[in-house]
């Protein structure tokens, strides 16, 4: 007797390389078919030059497709059959005798000894849509002594997770061209090729390739050259760099014996900077990220948001930002409109009365917010207003307390929202509904954190980042924190980075020659975060609770970068932060120089520091998390709709 049960039977011919991607895809699209459907097939197809067949697939995978009938009974690739299904192979091929079966377009296996085509300049495709895995280009000008070697090197580091390619004068083919395996399809030596796949390395292979290199990554800050020496004495070895004493792009030579995984390590530690050209105003602009959807938007399908904003400074604009690209990937349509000038265009209005749930911040009280809020009330929709320290009313310190128009505003939306500490405590302590909504990371910028992570060279000079904030907006203790900084550089040659205005620096560190002001527009690069050896996060503080949000703390830590801060801070963050690293009584500055110092002292203790924060931000700052967190909100705008229309 057949088992129902029994899983579906992914049949692969001898020879062809399956992504397990395409495997995961397979299986939800069969699941999805009608039981009359045998089984679905993924064809063979060719490479986009300068692409592996891991992501040709990533590319297939963002096009719309729908599955369709296949020409025959006969599939030329891989078919995912139900179980019990019959089939045979023959030549390569499976062929069903029974039953209908599909072939989804979206999905292709890889015969890596089919002819690879002729060979011309590298596709936009041929580099991956999701920055998880660096790239490195092996460039030659001139024909390569031993191409099966280079063939075999590339596809051993694919195997271990870099996008090795390929580019040459002419095909790559060993001793037995048409047997000859290639996972990836080698491209052109040639500017378009580098343009196009933009490279975190490239491997110069002769001298012509290191004469035009430079040339050909002109605009690209990230880039970085590694030599090949065929008479290199050992496998690999480093070219000594530091700021200020080295230029160009060389960072490593390597000889024909290089190991592989020890130089995949090394390719991800050379991709996550720091950047071996300065800024210029002719930098290329790269290719926008791609942004996976979290869902299929079985929750959030035809859901829209729309967020109203007034006056805001730099920390809300970058969390509302954050909110509504994190809305946007769990499938909201969300628009973003002003109020700043005391109206709002007429099709947002429009937008904002009818949407699902709606946003307010940075505003007070008016007779038209008053009108809108009251109008959503009535239609039974949700209004949320999301508070900022400048809704905390300073004149009170006892307990932390809303101004009178930030509650005001909450009271008639019936729903607020704050990161943890001062502000939810405020808003919840006078009985309103109060959710505490985390600072969320936009995609691209978690993304380009992750990316950017280092640990600080041991044997260099270590680098204290500290983030001052808004002008104006440095805590009290500000002060005993420098003071105490100051006493650190006295003993050691550590150099400090503050991000902020030259005259927002306290006095004990104001023109100190080991002190440098990086200008604090805008977002703060990744590698700059990332080279630090540690973080000082100084927030505001109110009857022992942070008054701003924790988005400089887990920017950090998404860098893997540790942070020393009040303990007091711990109360509004989620996770595990080491008490080595927190400071009891702000106000001292020998607290801030012992936290300093554990971390700065021991190159041990400072890694194990550094892991900590990488493994707190991989779990709290994730896709998941985030996912979460939006699909929270949604839902309690979706049931509070749904009480407020039955209570009119």
């Amino acid at each position: 007797m057949r088992d129902p049960g029994a899983e579906p039977r992914l049949v692969v011919p001898a020879g062809l390389v399956i992504d397990e991607n395409v495997r995961e895809r397979l299986t939800r699209a069969l699941a999805q078919l009608p039981t009359s459907v045998a089984g679905i097939g993924a064809e063979i197809a060719d490479l986009e030059p300068g692409a592996s067949y891991r992501v040709h697939n990533e590319w297939l995978s963002l096009d719309p497709t729908t599955p369709r009938a296949a020409a025959s009974t006969v599939v030329h690739g891989a078919v995912l059959l139900r179980a019990h299904v019959e089939f045979a192979l023959r030549d390569g091929l499976v062929e069903i005798p029974r039953g209908s079966v599909v072939v989804d377009p979206g999905a292709q296996v890889h015969d890596p000894r089919r002819p690879t085509g002729p060979t011309v300049a590298a596709s936009d495709r041929g580099r991956p849509p999701f920055p998880r895995r660096p790239v490195v280009v092996f460039l030659a000008c001139e024909p390569v002594g031993d191409p099966d070697w280079l063939r075999r090197l590339v596809n051993r580091l694919v195997r271990h997770d870099v996008e090795a390619r390929i580019a040459m004068p002419e095909p790559v083919a060993g001793g037995e061209a048409p047997a000859a395996v290639h996972l990836t399809r080698p491209s052109l030596a040639c500017e378009a090729t580098i343009r196009a796949l933009a490279p975190d390395v490239v491997v110069t292979l002769d001298r012509a390739a290191a004469g035009v290199v430079d040339a050909w990554c002109s605009g690209n800050r990230s880039t970085v050259v590694v030599d090949f020496d065929s008479e290199l004495e050992v496998p690999m070895e480093l070219v000594s760099w530091q700021i200020g004493h080295a230029s160009g792009r060389l960072r490593a030579r390597i000889g024909p014996w290089v190991d592989v995984p020890e130089f995949a390590a090394l390719v991800n530690r050379l991709g996550a900077g720091p950047h071996p050209v300065p800024p210029a105003d002719d930098v290329i602009t790269a290719r926008p990220p791609v942004l996976e959807h979290w869902t299929s938007g079985a929750l959030a399908a035809n859901r829209r948001c729309v967020v109203l904003t007034g006056a805001l400074d730099a920390a809300a604009d970058a969390r509302l930002r954050a909110l509504a690209d994190n809305l946007e990937a769990a499938a909201v349509e969300v628009v973003v409109a002003s109020h700043a000038g005391g109206g709002v265009a007429t099709e947002a209005a429009a937008a904002a009365r009818a949407a699902d749930l709606l946003v307010l911040a940075g505003l007070t009280p008016a007779p038209e917010i008053d009108e809108l809020i009251a109008t959503r009330r009535a239609a039974g929709r949700t209004t949320a207003v999301d508070l900022g320290p400048r809704d905390l009313d300073s004149t009170e310190t006892a307990q932390p307390t809303l101004t009178a128009a930030a509650g005001a505003l909450g009271d008639a939306s019936g729903l607020v929202l704050a990161p943890g500490g001062a502000l939810h405590s405020a808003a919840h302590g006078a009985g309103r509904r109060a959710l505490v909504f985390p600072t969320l990371l936009a995609r691209a910028r978690a993304a380009a954190l992750r990316d950017a992570r280092a640990l600080a060279d041991p044997a260099g000079v270590l680098v204290i980042g500290w983030r001052l904030g808004a002008a104006g907006g440095q805590p009290e203790y500000a002060t005993a924190v420098a003071e105490g900084i100051a006493r650190l550089l006295t003993e050691h040659r550590e150099r400090v980075e503050i991000v902020g205005a030259a005259e927002q620096v306290p006095a004990a560190l104001r023109g100190h020659e080991r002190v440098g002001i990086v200008a604090g527009a805008g977002e703060l690069d990744p590698e700059v975060i990332a080279h630090w050896a540690v973080h000082v996060w100084t927030p505001g503080l109110c009857a022992g609770e942070i008054v701003d949000d924790a988005r400089l703390f887990e920017e950090a830590s998404c860098a893997g970068v540790p942070s020393v801060m009040p303990v007091a801070a711990t109360r509004g963050v989620d996770g595990f932060v080491s008490p080595h690293v927190l400071v009891e009584a702000v106000d001292r500055p020998d607290d801030w120089y012992d936290a300093l110092h554990h971390v700065l002292d021991d190159p041990v203790v400072r890694a194990r520091r550094a892991r900590e924060a990488t493994r707190r931000a991989d779990a709290l700052d994730g896709p998941a998390i985030s996912k979460a967190a939006v699909s929270r909100l949604i839902g309690l705008a979706s049931s509070s709709g749904e009480r407020t229309k039955a209570r009119a």
